[in-house]
């Protein structure tokens, strides 16, 4: 609400660009959306948003104005999608879906670089979990989770790539539980895909999620995934044949993950099946065309 709130303070600082363009697009909810509207003159107006509206925190009466001047507003998942449509029902026809563009090609070519980090997959399992350190990722839960795997004697790094505002709380949740020998908040890294190629599973322990490029990227490398019970959830993995569901609960995903770990067969299962699907979405971008090409 704070940076919906700021756009009407920072807009008249901001010079609308001089040009007229086909097409502008709001890559992002909130300031990006708003940017689009207020501070460009296009043909075309197109906004996105990534999370499910109804948890982000937005307040609907700020954005109605903005869905209003585009021509389309772009969610990210079919759930995404029908949660819009319940905030905005007067705007429903705005709402089309677009999933998030992954490259199979490109992500295998990246994911056989060099990892600078191999201390990291010294131990025998490594879990991997890439997401902003804040409270929708869930990265506490995560660090509950390892305390009980750690009590019970596995021996484990779990390793998550990502920078945010709850550093330093986490940072003493991990020394609170003795487990600077397991879990490793190790910030950001330009290219992510080598570390999700040698982890043993990826972990994406969130408590709401859009659409997770993280999860689908994994997928395309045929990791074994757990994910927690977030409202999409099941729009990106199937229960046991392309992943696992635990509760949003430390006890839960440390069980399911415990379970993973102990059952070889049950990982090559998944990536058995992981390796015949056709996960690629590069066909994704038509969509976006048509909308910038049908001019009204």
């Amino acid at each position: 609400v704070a940076e919906q709130q700021n756009w009407r303070h920072m807009r008249p600082f901001i010079q609308t660009l001089p040009k007229r363009y086909d097409a502008a697009i709001g890559f992002l909810e909130k300031t990006s959306n708003y940017f689009a509207v207020d501070c460009v003159n296009a043909a075309v107006k197109i906004g996105w948003i990534h999370t499910t509206y109804s948890n982000s925190g937005m307040e609907s009466k700020r954005d109605v104005p903005y869905f209003e001047s585009m021509k389309a507003v772009i969610g990210v998942s079919p759930e995404c999608v029908a949660d819009l449509q319940v905030n905005f029902p007067q705007l429903k026809e705005k709402f089309q879906l677009i999933y998030n563009i992954v490259s199979p090609t490109l992500i295998r070519q990246l994911a056989c670089q060099e990892c600078p980090d191999l201390h990291y997959f010294e131990k025998p399992v490594t879990l991997l979990t890439i997401a902003r350190l804040s409270p929708e990722k869930g990265i506490d839960i995560a660090v509950d989770a390892a305390r009980i795997l750690a009590a019970k004697g596995i021996d484990f790094t779990w390793l998550i790539l990502g920078e945010g505002h709850e550093r330093a709380a986490l940072t003493q949740q991990i020394i609170d539980h003795q487990l600077q020998n397991h879990i490793f908040l190790a910030g950001v890294r330009v290219n992510p895909y080598p570390y999700v190629q040698r982890a043993t599973l990826y972990v994406q322990p969130s408590r709401y999620e859009g659409k997770s490029m993280a999860i689908e990227e994994a997928k395309i490398l045929h990791k074994p995934v757990v994910v927690t019970h977030f409202s999409s959830a099941l729009d990106q993995i199937e229960p046991e044949i392309t992943g696992f569901i635990a509760n949003q609960e430390a006890g839960h995903l440390a069980a399911t993950i415990e379970r993973l770990i102990a059952n070889d067969f049950l990982q090559k299962q998944v990536v058995g099946h992981l390796q015949n699907l056709a996960l690629g979405t590069e066909a994704e971008i038509q969509k976006l065309y048509q909308l910038i090409d049908s001019h009204e």
